[in-house]
């Protein structure tokens, strides 16, 4: 009597466990295909768009930077170290977006304006501390920040800012030797 009585006992909350379950399960697909639909059709995201939002104001960090370069580069130190670190977290949150598109202007855009911020800041802040008789050419820069002002402002294609940095990044270091440092992400640190 008693084996009976623990097992029908067993049984009973078995088949209520399972009928929780059951419920439990229909209600987690239920609130899944709910969350799907609302992402799909009230909260879409273009992947396509937002790349290109958020290239064009990498763009515009880069030509302030320039802006603070052209106007006086020792009175500008905190300013020109926290736009470097910024245009280097939004390179890094570009490249991390680019990883489903695979775009490869976009992961040239992002060496190219790595390259050319690294290697300003570089020649700007450190050059009293290293002694450097290399610097900046300022003829070069100027022209450089007129014309990316003049492409945001006209709504120039992508793919053409990214050539005009990609032309003028060598020209815009000024240096007597005829080794550059220049930053390079793979070495992680400047090739002299």
């Amino acid at each position: 009597m008693k084996i009976y009585l623990i097992s029908s006992l067993f049984f009973h909350d078995l088949s209520i466990s399972v009928t929780k379950a059951i419920f439990r399960v229909f209600y987690l697909a239920l609130g899944i295909l709910i969350t799907f639909l609302a992402n799909k059709f009230l909260f879409p995201y273009n992947l396509d768009q937002g790349l290109k939002e958020l290239s064009l104001k990498l763009i515009k960090y880069v030509n302030i930077l320039a802006e603070n370069l052209i106007k006086n580069p020792s009175k500008n130190e905190e300013e020109i170290i926290n736009l470097t670190i910024h245009i280097k977290l939004m390179c890094n949150k570009l490249a991390l977006r680019n990883i489903q598109k695979k775009d490869k202007d976009i992961n040239r855009l992002i060496l190219l304006t790595g390259n050319l911020t690294a290697s300003l800041s570089y020649y700007t802040l450190l050059k009293k501390d290293l002694g450097l008789v290399c610097g900046i050419n300022k003829d070069e820069l100027i022209k450089l920040q007129s014309k990316l002002q003049y492409s945001l402002k006209e709504k120039v294609p992508l793919i053409d800012i990214i050539n005009l940095l990609d032309s003028t990044v060598d020209s815009l270091i000024n240096c007597p030797y005829s080794r550059k440092a220049i930053y390079n992400p793979a070495s992680n640190g400047f090739i002299y």
